[in-house]
């Protein structure tokens, strides 16, 4: 594809007038993070934005979601362009249930607005609060209760915390809470997993593996250390026998009773189930404990109760602090409406749910007529899309623009993107359809999107293109130039299907500068391929997996390599310039940064920050925004707020591009 129309297309082995290519619907997999990623570039994210990528819960509208990874772990901390290189698929879900993170209550509620979720306003006059409110709960599920609105106030505390905490001494406990759910409804899921685990079904160690992995995760929240410091309190008020705490045969058998451990390692005191005791865990005599406390003044008791671990995640005075705030913030949130802004934008699954429904909107403006649902596994590719909608979103993501056709009524038909023209018998012209260009994303988030693609086929998962797709000295003009293999410089990402139903890959061939010495955005290609079969039965036999990279990437790499010889790209290349400087991808210069990260770190920039040259391709780097600190310390990621309705204003609007952090 090349300006929003087809340059060519195969519709399948056994076509039998159905084109897959433009009609078939398939899950394109992971190729739909970076559509994931290009979104969050939108509202404020940027490329070099660190994600949580572990295993983890996702719970939206009181439904759990534990999406697994494809591949072994080895980051739980991943910036956002090595998320695209590795494939991540736990940070593109976190990721995506986080996107409007970086959005303060006015431009969430510009956001929520664009996709129907705000208040309307119909000729000036604003929707009333009972009609939103019976609009959000009856058709989106955001119900609001008494407990709905305390997990909001803990995630309003959550958002402002930090300094308080410093102020207070508790700062070593920030990285712990920050990420530490608030937990309502986990009880539930844990006693269902439980269920299941007792049920006598017949369950693979996998599956029962998976399961306690499950219970696992579900076991530290808030709520579950709430009720652990309320049996501290019991512990330290009961007297028994300092027997009973001592024998390790008695530990072994009381596995849901809470203990007191002193922890060798970290020098710490944990109170924590005996049976999440780890092994350097010493365990302590209750009555043991309570002589010691008796000895001690007030203040020292005080001192040494808040100490204490709970569940060795957070301290006691972190959990008293925090607690104290929240109830704070709950009473404020009461004297609110429910479903008025000021309490939505702190409710999670009202955030989630703007996210979600932005991205549905976001693929409209690019150009897709399916139906895409907004579930948290968007981003792992759950929608069912046609080859020739994604092929267009890969152009609009790397160039900027969806180059669309529309009928007369204003109706999308991607399938005018095959027709050029339509003559008489006599060579008249009776209809050539002519795209729609829209811009859709900023030159900033084009950018630094084109430049995650380009790590993944440099580093990642597309790397079979980098070593494939080559010009070499039988390309060259020269007949006597010395002899050369290089990589042609290629954006691009791999996708696969649950079950391995679906292989694919999308990507973007540049064209050549119009000096001939690299190679330019503008121009090129977006180029598509599945592989699958039409009944989605899966593409495994044995320990043979077909993935994207190995089921559609090498078909992809012969298409692109056929346009390089059929558009003369080595032809027109200067040999001399090659020898000197290498293939390089030409950006034009609007202020962004390259720089070197630490690949086996899970891309993280390097500390202090160290600017790559753009010609050193094969260097690991993050090309993005922001800004170095004084004496080279230290990078402020930049933020841009550019959602795809603010872009094809005319130029003097001064809302488009503005920087998130001057609003």
């Amino acid at each position: 594809m090349q300006h929003g129309r087809i340059a060519a297309v195969a519709g399948g082995t056994e076509n039998r007038f159905f084109n897959r290519a433009v009609y078939g619907k398939r899950t394109m997999g992971s190729s739909f993070k970076p559509f994931v990623f290009g979104a969050a570039l939108q509202l404020g994210w940027n490329s070099a934005d660190l994600l949580q990528n572990k295993r983890d819960v996702f719970v939206y509208q009181n439904q759990p979601y534990f999406p697994r990874p494809d591949h072994h772990i080895d980051n739980e901390l991943v910036s956002m362009s090595w998320a695209g290189v590795r494939s991540e698929n736990l940070a593109a879900v976190w990721l995506a249930t986080h996107l409007c993170d970086h959005l303060g209550r006015l431009r969430l509620e510009e956001v929520a607005s664009k996709v129907d979720l705000a208040p309307r306003v119909v000729d000036g006059v604003t929707e009333p609060y009972r009609l939103f409110r019976s609009r959000l709960r009856d058709r989106y599920g955001i119900i609001l209760n008494q407990d709905l609105l305390r997990k909001a106030a803990y995630h309003k505390t959550l958002q402002h915390i930090n300094p308080d905490l410093v102020f207070e001494g508790l700062d070593a406990d920030y990285e712990p809470l920050k990420n530490l759910h608030y937990g309502l409804g986990f009880r539930d899921f844990m006693e269902q997993i439980t269920a299941e685990l007792n049920s006598g079904a017949k369950l693979t160690e996998s599956e029962k593996k998976e399961l306690l992995l499950r219970r696992n995760l579900l076991s530290r929240n808030f709520l579950s250390l709430s009720r652990m410091r309320r049996e501290l309190e019991t512990y330290l008020e009961q007297r028994t026998d300092p027997s009973v705490w001592i024998n390790p045969d008695a530990i072994k058998n009381r596995t849901d009773n809470p203990a007191l451990f002193y922890n060798r390692t970290a020098n710490q005191y944990i109170f924590d189930y005996q049976s999440f005791a780890e092994a350097d865990y010493l365990p302590l005599g209750r009555d043991e404990v309570q002589q010691y406390l008796d000895r001690l003044d007030e203040g020292s008791r005080q001192a040494f109760v808040e100490s204490i671990r709970l569940g060795g995640v957070i301290s006691v005075a972190t959990h008293d602090f925090v607690k104290e705030l929240v109830d704070q913030e709950f009473k404020n949130m009461q004297t609110l409406l429910p479903y008025s802004m000021e309490v939505l934008e702190h409710v999670h699954d009202y955030r989630t749910l703007v996210g979600l429904h932005y991205l549905v909107a976001f693929g409209k403006a690019l150009g897709v007529e399916s139906t895409m649902e907004p579930v948290l596994s968007f981003p792992l590719g759950s929608n069912v899309v046609t080859l020739l909608e994604t092929t267009r979103i890969y152009e609009a993501l790397v160039t900027g623009v969806a180059s669309v056709f529309e009928e007369e009524s204003g109706q999308l038909n991607n399938s005018l993107a095959v027709i050029d023209r339509i003559e008489s018998e006599d060579g008249v012209v009776l209809y050539r359809p002519e795209p729609v260009d829209r811009t859709v994303v900023s030159p900033k988030a084009a950018l630094a999107l084109g430049h995650v693609l380009e790590n993944t086929v440099k580093f990642g998962t597309g790397k079979y293109a980098d070593q494939h797709v080559k010009l070499t000295s039988e390309d060259a003009l020269a007949k006597d130039a010395e002899e050369f293999s290089l990589s042609v410089p290629l954006l691009g990402k791999t996708g696969t299907a649950n079950s391995y139903t679906n292989a694919s890959f999308f990507g973007y061939l540049p064209s050549l500068s119009n000096d001939g010495h690299s190679f330019v955005i503008p121009g090129g290609y977006s180029v598509g391929v599945y592989v699958g079969y039409d009944d989605n039965k899966a593409m495994r036999k044995g320990t043979t997996r077909i993935t994207g990279a190995a089921g559609a990437l090498p078909a992809w790499v012969d298409i692109v390599n056929g346009l390089i010889r059929e558009n003369g790209y080595g032809a027109s290349l200067d040999p001399v310039d090659l020898s000197f400087y290498g293939l390089i991808l030409k950006r034009d210069q609007i202020g962004q940064l390259n720089l070197g990260v630490s690949a086996e770190n899970g891309g993280l920039l390097n500390d202090p920050p160290k600017t790559i040259d753009e010609v050193s391709r094969y260097q690991p780097s993050i090309m993005t925004f922001g800004s170095i600190g004084e004496g080279g310390n230290g990078f402020k990621a930049g933020q841009e707020y550019a959602p795809f309705w603010l872009l094809d204003k005319p130029a003097q609007d001064s809302t488009v591009g503005i920087i998130a952090e001057d609003l």
